[in-house]
């Protein structure tokens, strides 16, 4: 005899629970409505997620395929790790510095005189090709011949000699020239030199263009030593402990030649896109779950109807997300660690990163890809499910047709909170002012894209209530909209992730390229800019002020530099500038302090840079330049402006050392200013690649920022917005699809299909509407306070091309992810729909 429903904690319980539950989840899920669309967006944001991790974390695995160093046992260098001082309440913070620190030749001699050990000096300096063309590709460096020896390559020709080089294959094939001919080389030491080709190497090293010059190239010291026989690697650094140096594995030897170049660059640069696409990916899925199983309210009260308990129907809907994020994470995760290996290789092609940078499969990554999106799948289910199991059977069959309240006490806590963190960025982001105060700005985005998310249904009432509608399709659609507020906030939120991101993305660059031009045009004076490609040899500053019709010329450099206290310790923008310049091509408005009569050593810093690292006019302030050198020296003025066309400003001769090469030279003319810049251009014979700007094209210039940077950042910016539209549509589909009974019962009622489509259209532009003034409202706020901490007015900027394209893409999105799954419904039989649903 058949039994009836087990009564709940009853013996019967469990055996049922197992028997009724457990088994099948998949299969049941996939049959249900909203299985394609979840596992749609969990498979989208899997593939979003793993890429931005496995690109966050390939420093860790950085390896080049054919290293320079890689014919070495061990690499010994500097050990420069920078430590600044505990701060109160906090930890001493530790850094690598970006560039190799420089042994002496005392260090040297230690590492050659230990017993067992043969070992070959190694040093680097800027070393341009040109071939007849311009550059001979990327910017090269110049080594001693006898570090060739750390490379496995084969030479083809002779070692080079005075005044010979010896070139990688394929730099020698793109300069032009061959074995025997000619070819000219930029270096820190002055103009330009022909060189004679002694013969080229192969293969290449990976991650530089090298250039091998004779043994005395570089002078004396190294920037490490490459040990190609020793006593191994412990004994190694036995023998040298307490000297300053560190000995790196074969392994690790990539590190030696450019450290930090994946392990802090590829970290620093993909964090904050991780943490977006993550916040991107939570909200999509969850939208899209919420709906999914708001879709299958009848199927819950049916459940407790018949005997289900709430923990059964809570367990049932944790199993069948626990699939779906599984069967959808995985090969998800999966599609994202091989899409950045293809965004690694772009991201080199478009010059972000070096050659050397490569990114392999990471178990951390893909683990940790699979791992959020269970969490966030668990997540999702979890307010709805408990809410559904703990209703009353009749009162889900009853919001199976009609949506009850649209917030619950929970959710209304949950935005409410979201609100007040944004609240309290804005005010963070206002008075910190500078890089920081605009990270914060961005930061601003996300939390308001929450808070917009969680309280969307709140808007259901006073976004109707001002439409003066008479047309039977447009109280329709008013209708609708009142009175299903958690479908409003489903279709909402999606459309108001594309906008809100896109607008912080291309806002933020906006307003950077601005504070830029913006301060540059306060502090430049110059009536003529000279630049060049790799930079110009320090010598170049004496002839530009040489050449007839100029009456002064200073060179500026420009370098990175790290400074902070504890773990607040982080890097900065760095300009090195004659004191002579002050008054002449730069002008300098303090808003603490004085830049008059300047000796020695000083520091002039932006007002936001200096609150931030704690410095106080006239007192001591550290930093650490590239190498990990420690540079004090008394904080003479602070700068009002917080634009990053300066940063940190100190003597050229101290960024000397980091950055041999000048950045670009300003220049004041002295009547005829014609003959001035035709002087000026002529230096290009020798010094190739040599350009000349006037003060307007100059500023013209920053407004278009590093091509490099503008790539990084549309590839962000590309692949977010990919993910927020696809799962905008997929989430409108589902919610229009679900409709299908409602859409049968206005047919039943004498609807025609044209007035139900009508009516669909006309609500999709309301809730698109909505979405995008939403959606502008947090771009305004998020890139206003940006523009704020950067020095400028609370307004934003976004180029009006790009707006009117965001704008476009969000309605077409809204309109045709509603209108095209209606009317594909409206096809069905009505009397037979309204009986399916």
């Amino acid at each position: 005899m058949r039994r009836g429903p087990a009564e709940p904690g009853s013996a019967d319980d469990a055996p049922a629970r197992g028997a009724t539950f457990g088994r099948g989840a998949v299969g049941r899920w996939l049959r249900r409505p909203g299985t394609v669309g979840s596992l749609v967006v969990v498979v989208l944001a899997g593939v979003l997620v793993g890429a931005f991790a496995s690109l966050a974390g390939a420093g860790r695995y950085l390896r080049p395929d054919a290293p320079r160093l890689a014919g070495a046992v061990a690499m010994v260098q500097r050990d420069a790790t920078v430590t600044s001082p505990a701060a109160p309440g906090s930890r001493p913070g530790r850094a690598r510095p970006p560039q190799r620190p420089r042994m002496d030749a005392a260090q040297v001699a230690k590492v050659m005189a230990v017993p067992g050990v043969v070992a070959v000096a190694d040093r680097s300096v800027p070393a341009q090709v040109f071939g007849r063309h311009g550059p001979a590709g990327a910017p090269s460096y110049g080594h001693p011949w006898p570090s060739s020896r750390l490379t496995p390559s084969r030479l083809r020709g002779r070692p080079p000699g005075p005044g010979q080089v010896v070139l990688g294959a394929g730099l020698a094939r793109r300069a032009g020239v061959a074995e025997g001919g000619r070819v000219r080389v930029q270096t820190p030491d002055g103009p330009a030199r022909w060189y004679a080709v002694a013969g080229t190497v192969t293969p290449e090293p990976d991650g530089q263009e090298a250039v091998y010059f004779d043994a005395a190239f570089g002078g004396p010291g190294a920037d490490a030593v490459g040990v190609l026989k020793g006593p191994g690697i412990q004994r190694l650094r036995d023998a040298l402990k307490g000297t300053g140096l560190r000995v790196l594995p074969p392994r690790d030897a990539a590190r030696a030649e450019a450290p930090g170049v994946a392990a802090e660059y590829s970290t620093a640069g993909f964090v904050l896109p991780a943490g977006l696409a993550g916040l991107v990916a939570a909200l999509g899925v969850a939208g899209t779950f919420n709906l999914a199983l708001a879709q299958r309210r009848r199927e819950f009260g049916l459940l407790r109807a018949v005997g289900a308990t709430p923990r059964q129907v809570r367990r049932t809907v944790a199993k069948e997300a626990l699939a779906v994020s599984l069967a959808g994470g995985v090969p998800g995760a999966l599609a994202g660690t091989a899409l950045a290996a293809v965004i690694g290789r772009a991201l080199v092609r478009a010059g972000v990163y070096e050659d050397g940078f490569h990114v392999r499969p990471d178990p951390a990554a893909f683990a940790g890809t699979v791992a959020f999106l269970v969490v966030l799948t668990q997540a999702a289910v979890w307010a709805t499910a408990s809410r559904a199991a703990r209703v009353h059977p009749a009162e889900a069959m009853r919001e199976a047709t009609l949506e009850g309240r649209g917030l619950t006490r929970r959710r209304l806590a949950a935005g409410l909170v979201a609100l007040a963190g944004a609240a309290a960025l804005l005010v963070a982001s206002l008075v910190t002012g500078g890089d920081r105060g605009a990270e914060q700005g961005f930061l601003l985005t996300l939390a308001l894209m929450l808070a917009c998310a969680l309280l969307a249904p709140l808007a259901a009432r006073p976004v109707t209530a001002p439409l003066q509608v008479r047309s039977a399709e447009g109280m329709l659609a008013v209708a609708a909209i009142r009175t299903a507020p958690r479908r409003l906030a489903s279709a909402v939120t999606p459309i108001v992730m594309v906008a809100a991101v896109s607008g912080a993305l291309m806002g933020a660059g906006a307003a950077g390229a601005r504070a830029d031009r913006r301060d540059a045009a306060d502090r430049v004076t110059s009536d003529v800019v000279v630049r060049a490609e790799g930079g110009l040899p320090p010598d170049a500053a004496a002839r530009a002020a040489a050449t007839p019709g100029v009456r002064a010329a200073f060179a500026l450099k420009r370098s990175t530099v790290l400074a902070g206290q504890g773990t607040s310790l982080q890097s900065a923008s760095a300009v090195g500038v004659d004191p002579e310049a002050f008054g002449t091509v730069l002008r300098l408005r303090p808003a603490d302090g004085s830049a008059e009569r300047l000796r020695g050593d000083w520091i002039i810093a932006p007002a936001a840079q200096a609150s931030l690292f704690g410095w106080r006019v006239g007192r001591p302030a550290t930093l650490w330049l590239a190498d990990g050198t420690t540079y004090t020296a008394p904080l003479v003025a602070v700068t009002p402006r917080n634009g990053g066309w300066a940063g940190a400003i100190v003597p050229r001769t101290v960024l000397a050392r980091v950055s041999p090469m000048d950045a670009e030279i300003h220049v004041r003319t002295s009547g005829d200013g014609a003959r001035a810049r035709a002087g000026l251009a002529a230096l290009a014979e020798d010094y190739p690649g040599l350009r000349t700007s006037d003060r307007a094209a100059y500023l013209r210039g920053l407004g278009r920022g590093d091509p490099a940077a503008a790539a990084f950042g549309y590839l962000v910016l590309g692949l977010i917005v990919l993910f927020a539209a696809v799962s905008a549509i997929n989430t409108l589909a589902m919610a229009a699809a679900r409709r299908t009974g409602e859409f049968a019962l206005l047919r039943l009622c004498g609807a025609t299909p044209r007035q139900v489509s009508r009516a669909v259209r006309a609500e999709s532009l309301i809730v698109t509407a909505l979405a995008l003034v939403l959606g502008g409202a947090i771009t305004w706020l998020s890139i206003g306070a940006a523009s704020f901490a950067l020095g400028g007015p609370f307004l934003p900027v976004l180029p009006v091309g790009q707006a009117a394209a965001l704008v476009a893409g969000c309605v077409a999105i809204g309109v045709l992810s509603a209108v095209v799954p209606a009317r594909l419904a409206l096809r069905a039989d009505p009397l037979a729909a309204s009986q399916r649903t």
